[in-house]
C-alpha cells in the first residue's frame, strides 16, 4: 500500500501544474458596467483557439493552462473588437505568459460602442437604388509598403436605397458605392440592370481627390450619401488553355482590381471545359489581375494583367494560359561552422505581382535544405522569417542574381535553386518606450529602420510590440546604421513606404548596430495622431 501511494505521489509531482487567466469585461470606459456573454479567445501559437464567454457579472476565466505565451482576444456585437494590450484597433496587442501553475488575474477589457456608417443611394434622377453595394475602405500597405485601399466593410442598399454599415473600428475611411449586374439564375432571358459607375463618396473616382471620412468612437456618422451615374460596362470574353498541351482548360477566374480608384468588386468566375468564359454583365474600366486556377486534372494555374478602358460598348478579349506549378528547391547555410537549429524558420516566396496566387511556406530540414512546392511560373521576392537568435539573411541568390535586390524569377522549364547564407553576426538592441510624462508604454509598435541606401529591402528592418513593463529587445540585425521609432498607432507595414516616412525622419532615434549586444536606449513614443 505505501508502495502504490510512493508511485502516485511521484506521478502527481512529474505532472505539470496548470495555469489560468481570468478577469473581467465592461462597457464603457466611464459607465463601467459589467458585460455579459462576451466572446473571448485564447491562442497560442497556430493550434486551435480556446474560446469561452463572460458570465452574468462580465467574468471569465480560461483554467487548465499549459505554461507559455498567450495572445487574448475579445468580441462583441455593438462593441469594437479587441485584444489585450492593444492601444488602437489597428495595433497588436501584448501576449500573456503563464508559467507553470500561475494563476493570472486582473485582466480587464474595457470595450467601446463601435460607429457606424449610414446613407442612402440614388440614380441620376433622384430615385433610390436597392441592391447597391457600399463598401469601407482603409488605407492599408503590401509587403513592400506599397499603398493600397482594402475594403473592410460593406452593406448592400434596401428598397428605399438605405443602408447602415454597422460596427467599424475607429478611422478614415475611404467609402463607395458601385454595382456589377449579376444574373441570379441561369435563364439567359432575365432582364439585366442598368449598370453604374463606381464612385466614392463625393462623386468621384480618383482617391487623390477623395478625402476620407473620420469616424471617432460610438458615432454614427449619417449622410453619406451617394448619386450613381449609368455607365456602359466593358464584355469579357475568354478563353482559358493550358501552355504545356495548347488544350482548352476548366478553370474558376477572378478579377482582382490593382488601382485605388477602382473600386469594383466581382465574384469568382468560371470557364467551361471547352475553355470558354463571358462575362457578359461587364467589368468597369480599371487595371485588373485576372487569376485561374483548374478545376479538374492536372494541377495548373495562371494570371495575366488587363486594361479595360472607360469607351462605350467596349469588349475585350482575355487569353489565360495556364502552367504546370514546378517545385523550387534551395539551400539554407551558415557562415560559420556553428549551426544553430533552423528548423522553425519559414521561407516564403510573394509574387511580385499584386493578386498573383502565392506558393505555401516551408521550413527547411535540419541540413538547410527545403522544397517550395507548386510555384507557378513568375516574378516573387524572397521573405525568410522566423531565424533563431541573432542570424540573419546576409546572402541570397538563384544563380548568379542578386535575390534580395530583384525579384526572383520562376520559369516553367525549371527553375534554379536558391541560395540562402545566414549571418552569424547579428545584433541586437534592447529598447525602453516612454512616453511624454516619462511612463513605460506597452503596446507600442517599435520599428527599426535601415538607412537610406537599405530602406528598399524589407529583410533590413525589425519590428516588435513592447510588452507590459514597455521594454523590447529586438534581434538578429545586419550591422550598420538605422533609426528607432515607436509608434503608439500606425498601419501595417506603413513604416517601409518612403512617402509616409519622411514625415516621421526627423524623431527617428539614431543608432549604430554591431554584433551581439547594443544599446540599451530610451525611446520616446509617437503619439496617435502626430
Amino acid at each position: 500500500m505505501r508502495t502504490f501511494v510512493f508511485a502516485a505521489l511521484l506521478i502527481q509531482a512529474s505532472v505539470p501544474s496548470r495555469g489560468s487567466i481570468e478577469g473581467v469585461v465592461k462597457a464603457g470606459t466611464t459607465l463601467q458596467q459589467f458585460l455579459p456573454n462576451a466572446r473571448l479567445e485564447l491562442r497560442e501559437g497556430p493550434g486551435t483557439p480556446i474560446i469561452v464567454r463572460s458570465d452574468a457579472g462580465g467574468r471569465f476565466i480560461f483554467s487548465s493552462l499549459a505554461s507559455g505565451r498567450y495572445r487574448l482576444f475579445l468580441t462583441e456585437d455593438g462593441f469594437i473588437r479587441q485584444e489585450y494590450g492593444q492601444r488602437s484597433p489597428n495595433m497588436p496587442g501584448v501576449s500573456i505568459t503563464v508559467a507553470a501553475g500561475q494563476q493570472v488575474k486582473n485582466v480587464v477589457f474595457r470595450l467601446d460602442a463601435a460607429p457606424t456608417i449610414t446613407g442612402s443611394v440614388q440614380d441620376q434622377e433622384g430615385n433610390p437604388l436597392a441592391d447597391i453595394l457600399v463598401t469601407a475602405a482603409r488605407r492599408t500597405y503590401d509587403f513592400r509598403g506599397r499603398p493600397t485601399l482594402t475594403a473592410v466593410a460593406s452593406a448592400t442598399t434596401d428598397d428605399r436605397g438605405t443602408y447602415r454599415i454597422f460596427w467599424v473600428d475607429p478611422g478614415d475611411y475611404y467609402v463607395s458605392a458601385g454595382y456589377a449586374p449579376v444574373r441570379r439564375s441561369g435563364n439567359d432571358d432575365e432582364t439585366v440592370r442598368a449598370t453604374y459607375a463606381p464612385v466614392y463618396f463625393g462623386g468621384v473616382t480618383d482617391p487623390e481627390g477623395v478625402r476620407p471620412i473620420r469616424v471617432e468612437i460610438g458615432r454614427e456618422i449619417n449622410g453619406v450619401d451617394f448619386r450613381l451615374r449609368r455607365q456602359d460596362l466593358a464584355q469579357i470574353f475568354g478563353l482559358t488553355m493550358s501552355d504545356i498541351t495548347r488544350r482548352p482548360v476548366a478553370a474558376t477566374i477572378t478579377f482582382i482590381p490593382t488601382e485605388d480608384a477602382n473600386v469594383a468588386r466581382y465574384g469568382t468566375q468560371s470557364s467551361l471545359a471547352t475553355g470558354t468564359f463571358v462575362i457578359s454583365e461587364g467589368v468597369a474600366p480599371g487595371s485588373y489581375i485576372v487569376v485561374g486556377q483548374s478545376t479538374s486534372g492536372e494541377k495548373l494555374a495562371g494570371f495575366t494583367r488587363i486594361k479595360v478602358p472607360s469607351l462605350p460598348r467596349f469588349f475585350l478579349n482575355v487569353r489565360l494560359e495556364f502552367n504546370r506549378a514546378v517545385p523550387v528547391h534551395g539551400r539554407m547555410t551558415m557562415d560559420s561552422e556553428l549551426v544553430p537549429d533552423i528548423r522553425q524558420s519559414r521561407i516564403v516566396l510573394m509574387p511580385a505581382e499584386p493578386g498573383a496566387p502565392s506558393p505555401a511556406a516551408v521550413s527547411p530540414l535540419a541540413d538547410g535544405q527545403f522544397v517550395l512546392a507548386d510555384v507557378i511560373p513568375g516574378e516573387y521576392f524572397l521573405t525568410v522569417a522566423n531565424l533563431p537568435n541573432d542570424t540573419y539573411v546576409k546572402a541570397a541568390r538563384q544563380g548568379k542574381t542578386d535575390i534580395l535586390e530583384t525579384p526572383i524569377t520562376i520559369v516553367a522549364e525549371s527553375a534554379a535553386s536558391l541560395e540562402v547564407r545566414l549571418g552569424s553576426d547579428g545584433g541586437r538592441i534592447d529598447t525602453a518606450i516612454l512616453d511624454g510624462e516619462n511612463r513605460a508604454v506597452s503596446g507600442a509598435r517599435v520599428v527599426l529602420v535601415p538607412d537610406v541606401v537599405r530602406r528598399h529591402r524589407p529583410d533590413q528592418y525589425r519590428v516588435r510590440t513592447s510588452t507590459d513593463d514597455g521594454r523590447v529587445t529586438l534581434r538578429g540585425i545586419p550591422p550598420g546604421d538605422y533609426k528607432l521609432f515607436a509608434w503608439e498607432s500606425i498601419e501595417p507595414n506603413a513604416y517601409l513606404n518612403a512617402d509616409y516616412l519622411h514625415n516621421y525622419d526627423g524623431v527617428g532615434l539614431p543608432v549604430r548596430i554591431g554584433p551581439g549586444q547594443n544599446g540599451p536606449v530610451q525611446l520616446r513614443l509617437i503619439p496617435a495622431g502626430q
